[in-house]
């Protein structure tokens, strides 16, 4: 299991979703032979949105590692988004 972070700067939610979106179907298509056949690879992307003066780098990973956790546990393979709010939801 692998993790990273990227931060897209001057990017709406929007474009970041499409982003997110074009990533997840790329990284869909890879495919590797292991013991058991064909396997595809998946991805579960969460997001956030950073605001200037108030998200600590600490509280940015910690609403984009939840969102990810949301993504998986709705089914995985999906983008995530985490909300002001506290809540998260599907992009």
């Amino acid at each position: 299991r692998d993790e990273f972070a990227a931060i897209l700067e001057d990017c709406s939610l929007l474009d970041a979703c499409a982003i997110a979106e074009n990533i997840r179907c790329v990284v869909q298509r890879y495919e590797y032979m292991g013991k058991k056949g064909i396997h595809r690879v998946e991805v579960s992307i969460g997001l956030t949105v950073l605001v200037p003066g108030k998200t600590s780098p600490e509280d940015a990973l910690h609403d984009a590692d939840s969102a990810c956790y949301e993504a998986k546990h709705a089914g995985r393979n999906r983008v995530w988004v985490h909300s002001d709010s506290g809540h998260t939801a599907d992009a």
